[in-house]
C-alpha cells in the first residue's frame, strides 16, 4: 500500500502523486486528517477481499512519517459500509459511516438494502495505534447516510439525513416527492461512552409542508458562552430534480445548551439553484459557503450573524447598545413558531434610525447576509458545475480548493484548482492605533495539476507551512470511436503540494511592431501573470532580440511591484 511507484513529478504547483492502491473500488470516498507530527491517517471504501464488486468495506491506513501502514478494516463485520467521515478528538479520532446493520442475500431488495442502512462509529487511539470496537449510532428502518462529525468538550456530535423509503416501490426511489428526508443527529461522549438518544432537527418551510431536504452540512460553535449546532441545506421548493431554479438555501440554528431550536433563516430567495452548502470553522470563525448555478461561489461569516443575535452586551457599528432580547427569546415556543425572528426593526432593537441604517441589523432585516462571490468556472465556453470544494488555511489566508475541468483543448479530465481569500489590513483610522482587518479574493483561480486524468471525490488538509496533503480518486477517462465514454481503473492516490508562485509571459498579450524602420522608436508590452497561489513581491525580466544564434538584449530590469495569486 502507496509502494506501487515513486514519486511523480506532476507540475510546478503539484509536488507529487502517490498511487496509494491500484485497481481500487469505484468510488472510495477518501478522507485524510492530519494526526501531527508528520503523521496522517486517511479512511476510504475497498472492495471486500474475495467477494464481488458490490460488497464494500472500511479500511483506513496511518503514515508514520516515513510510510503507510498496511490497510486494516474499521470493523470487520461481513456488512457493507459507505459514506465515511473522520474528526480529531485530542487524542482519538472519531471515524463516522453508513453502515448495514446485516449482511444481504439475492432474495433481499433495494428497499430492504436501503432500510438497513444504519450509523457505526469507532475511535481509533492515536497513542496506542489501536482501533476501538465498532458501536452502532443508529440502527432503524429508515435509510441512514452521510454522517458528519462536530465535537463540543468531550461530546461528539453526529448528524446525518434519513430517508423514509420503507413504503416506496423500487420504481419511486427516484421519484422523491413519495419519499421523506430529514436530518437527525446523536451525540456520544467518547471519554465516558454516553450516548444520548437520536434527535430530529426540525426542517420548517413558509409554504412546503416536510420540504425535500438536498445537500446538509453543519457545525457546532460557541457564542455568548452557549454552544449552538448550526446547519445548513437546501430545499428543492417545487420537488422536481427538473427544475433547479427553485432550490433555496437555509440556515438553521439550535442552542443545545439552553435546548432552544429557532425557525429557519432563508438566505436565498432568487429563483437561481443553490448547491454544496458547507459551514467551515477557520480558527473560531465559522463561514457559509455555496455555490450559485454550479459555478459562483458564495462565502459568508456566520460567526459575525450569531455575535449579533446572541452576543450580548456588543455594540453596534455606531457604539450603540441593542437591545438583543428579541433575537434570543425569538426562539420557537410551541405553536409560536416566530418565522420572523431575525428581522427586526430599529424600534424593536432600541435604537434610533440613524444608527440602524446600514447597520448589520438593517442587511439581516433586509436580506443582505453579507456574502461575497466570485467566478469560479475555468472556461468561458463550457458551463462549469463544481461538485467538489474545500475550505482551508494555513493560518493566516484561506484557501479555496476545488476540481473542474482541464484548461487545455483537449483535456478530458478533472483537475484540481485552488484560490486565495486574502487577509488585508486597512490604513489606520486617525483615533485608531491599529488598522481594521479585512479579507477578500486574491486574483482568479490557478490551476494546480495538469494530470489529464479524473481527479475525483477530493479530501485534503493543509499544514501552517502551506504544504497540502491530498487523497483522491484517479483515473482516465476519453471517448471511443463509437461516441461512448469509457473509463479506466481506479486509483486511490495521495498528492502534495505547496504554496508557490509561478510567473508566467502570457503569448497572446505580447504585443510587438509590425516592422521597425531605422532611427525609429517603438515601445514593446507584455503582461506578466501569476499562476500561483503564493503572491510574488517583484521579478526581475529581460528582453531580448533572437536571430539566429545570436542573442542581443533588449533592456533588463526590476520591477519591484507585488503580483498577487491569480493576478
Amino acid at each position: 500500500f502507496g509502494k506501487g511507484s515513486a514519486l511523480k513529478k506532476a507540475s510546478p504547483s503539484l509536488s507529487s502523486v502517490t498511487p496509494l492502491l491500484d485497481n481500487a473500488a469505484e468510488r472510495t470516498r477518501p478522507k485524510i486528517i492530519s494526526l501531527g507530527q508528520d503523521k496522517k491517517m486517511i479512511v476510504f471504501i475497498a472492495n471486500r477481499e474475495g467477494d464481488d464488486d458490490k460488497n464494500f468495506v472500511l479500511k483506513y491506513s496511518v503514515y508514520n512519517g516515513s510510510e503507510w501502514s498496511k490497510p486494516e478494516s474499521v470493523a470487520e463485520d461481513g456488512t457493507i459500509d459507505s459514506t465515511p467521515t473522520l474528526l480529531k478528538a485530542g487524542n482519538k479520532v472519531i471515524i463516522a459511516w453508513s453502515d448495514a446493520s446485516r449482511t444481504f442475500t439475492e432474495k433481499d431488495s433495494t428497499i430492504d438494502r436501503l432500510t438497513a442502512m444504519g450509523i457505526s462509529a469507532a475511535v481509533y487511539d492515536i497513542a496506542s495505534g489501536k482501533m476501538g470496537r465498532e458501536f452502532t449510532l443508529t440502527d432503524d428502518n429508515y435509510m441512514n447516510l452521510s454522517p458528519q462529525l462536530n465535537i463540543d468538550g468531550t461530546k461528539i456530535y453526529c448528524s446525518y439525513m434519513k430517508r423514509d423509503v420503507a413504503g416506496a416501490k423500487e420504481e419511486e426511489l427516484l421519484d422523491m416527492k413519495k419519499i421523506y428526508s430529514t436530518m437527525a443527529y446523536r451525540s456520544y461522549d467518547y471519554v465516558s461512552g454516553e450516548k444520548k438518544e437520536e434527535r430530529f432537527v426540525s426542517v420548517k418551510h413558509k409554504t412546503v409542508t416536510d420540504p425535500l431536504l438536498m445537500d446538509y452540512n453543519s457545525v457546532i460553535t460557541e457564542v455568548g458562552g452557549d454552544s449552538y449546532l448550526v446547519s445548513t441545506y437546501t430545499v428543492d421548493e417545487d420537488t422536481d430534480f427538473n427544475t433547479n431554479e427553485d432550490r433555496e438555501l437555509f440556515l438553521s440554528i439550535y442552542n443545545l445548551t439552553k435546548g432552544r431550536e429557532y425557525y429557519p433563516i432563508q438566505i436565498s430567495n432568487d429563483s437561481i439553484s443553490q448547491s454544496n452548502p458547507k459551514l467551515t470553522d477557520i480558527n473560531g470563525t465559522v463561514y457559509l459557503t455555496w455555490l450559485e448555478s454550479g459555478y459562483l461561489f458564495n462565502l459568508t461569516d456566520v460567526s459575525s450573524l450569531l455575535e449579533a443575535f446572541f452576543e450580548e452586551g456588543t455594540k453596534s457599528d455606531s457604539d450603540i447598545a441593542v437591545d438583543k432580547s428579541c433575537y434570543i427569546n425569538g426562539f420557537i415556543d410551541g405553536e409560536k413558531e416566530n418565522r420572523e425572528w431575525y428581522s427586526k426593526t430599529a424600534k424593536e432593537l432600541g435604537m434610533d434610525s440613524e444608527a440602524y441604517e446600514n447597520s448589520v441589523y438593517q442587511d439581516i432585516a433586509s436580506g443582505n447576509f453579507g456574502q461575497e462571490s466570485v467566478n469560479f468556472s475555468q472556461n468561458e465556453d463550457i458551463t462549469s458545475n463544481i461538485s467538489s470544494y474545500i475550505l482551508t488555511t494555513d493560518g493566516d489566508d484561506m484557501y479555496i480548493f476545488f476540481t473542474d475541468f482541464g484548461t487545455d483543448e483537449d483535456s478530458t479530465g478533472l483537475e484540481i484548482y485552488g484560490m486565495k481569500y486574502k487577509r488585508m489590513l486597512k490604513e489606520k483610522a486617525e483615533d485608531s492605533s491599529e488598522g481594521d482587518e479585512e479579507w477578500g479574493f486574491s486574483g482568479k483561480a490557478v490551476q494546480i495539476t495538469q494530470e489529464n486524468k479524473v481527479i475525483d471525490e477530493l479530501d485534503l488538509y493543509m499544514a501552517e507551512d502551506g504544504t497540502v496533503s491530498a487523497v483522491s480518486n484517479y483515473f482516465s477517462q476519453w471517448i471511443d470511436e463509437s461516441g461512448s465514454i469509457q473509463y479506466g481503473s481506479n486509483q486511490l492516490v495521495e498528492m502534495e503540494f505547496g504554496l508557490k508562485n509561478s510567473l508566467e509571459v502570457q503569448d497572446d498579450d505580447i504585443i510587438l511592431p509590425l516592422w521597425l524602420a531605422g532611427g525609429q522608436t517603438e515601445n514593446l508590452s507584455f503582461v506578466v501573470e501569476n499562476n500561483g497561489l503564493m503572491d510574488a513581491k517583484g521579478f526581475d525580466y529581460k528582453v531580448s532580440c533572437i536571430k539566429g544564434s545570436t542573442e542581443t538584449e533588449i533592456e533588463s530590469g526590476h520591477k519591484d511591484i507585488v503580483l498577487e495569486s491569480g493576478g
